[in-house]
Order: C-alpha cells, then sequence, then structure tokens
C-alpha cells in the first residue's frame, strides 16, 4: 500500500481518522495509540520482515532519551548515551544502506571475489534513523522532553 493507492486513500485512512476522531479528546493516550497502531499497520502492510529494524531503533532512541533526562544532571551520563544513541542508529542506517557497496569496493580494492551478500532495504529507513536520532539529540540539548508512559 502506497500513499496514492486507492486502498490507502479510500479505505485505511478514512478509517483511521474517523476511529482518532470519534476518540474523545480526553483519552489522548488513546489516540496516540490509534496513530501509532495505524503507522505499524501501514509499515508491516509494506515490509513486514524487516519491521524490527524500525521498532528496534525508536525503542532505543526513546530509551536513550529518557536515561539523558533522567540524569541530565551528571556530567557525563548523557554525553554517553547520545553518542551510544547516534552510534547505534547510524550503524543500522550504514550497515542495511552501504554494507553491499563498501564490501563490493574493499573487495576490488583488495583483488578479492566480491561477495554475494544482498541485503534487504527497510522501507525509510533513512527518514526513520534521523527523526529518532532528532528527538534524541533534542532531549540531549534540552529543546524537547523525554515523551514518558502514563
Amino acid at each position: 500500500m502506497i500513499f496514492s493507492s486507492v486502498s490507502f486513500l479510500f479505505y485505511f485512512l478514512p478509517a483511521v481518522l474517523i476511529v482518532y476522531y470519534l476518540t474523545p479528546r480526553r483519552w489522548i493516550n488513546c489516540k496516540n495509540f490509534i496513530l501509532l497502531a495505524a503507522s505499524l499497520f501501514f509499515y508491516i502492510y509494506g515490509e513486514q520482515r524487516l519491521v524490527f529494524v524500525m521498532l528496534f531503533s525508536a525503542s532505543a532512541d526513546y530509551i536513550c532519551a529518557l536515561v539523558i533526562e533522567r540524569f541530565r544532571q551528571n556530567k557525563y551520563i548523557p554525553k554517553i548515551t547520545l553518542a551510544a544513541s547516534i552510534t547505534v542508529s547510524l550503524s543500522l542506517l550504514g550497515y542495511f544502506k552501504y554494507y553491499g557497496f563498501f564490501s563490493e569496493n574493499i573487495s576490488r580494492l583488495l583483488g578479492l571475489p566480491a561477495p554475494l551478500v544482498e541485503i534487504a532495504l527497510p522501507i525509510g529507513i533513512s527518514f526513520y534513523t534521523f527523526q529518532t536520532m532528532s528527538y534524541t539529540i533534542d532531549v540531549y540539548k534540552n529543546r524537547l522532553k523525554a515523551q514518558k508512559t502514563r
């Protein structure tokens, strides 16, 4: 399902909007859950096998943001946590997006046969990687408060 498909425009989107707007305003957590569930369904519909990459990336940055906020008064923990967050995020992006490129070029430079490894690229990995990283960086710079579950 893509954003311009008939199934998205005439079935999925209207159903999500109806459920979202019929949910009472005082149930904000329920409204947020509706959007989360709809987003996950949409992503899983397009990429079932690699949804764990997105969930892992978002969870890691969420936890890092909580740690940064919890230990904000400490001089080192927030910096180490931010570095860990960025390292994890860019490592995932680098592995899935650039592993084939680097392995092929290094093999050619060394005169070795190129590996035949084909790694599937998760849909939207660059987008959600930089979104979750920017969230963690904003929490670190005290531009945002870390989101907490209630």
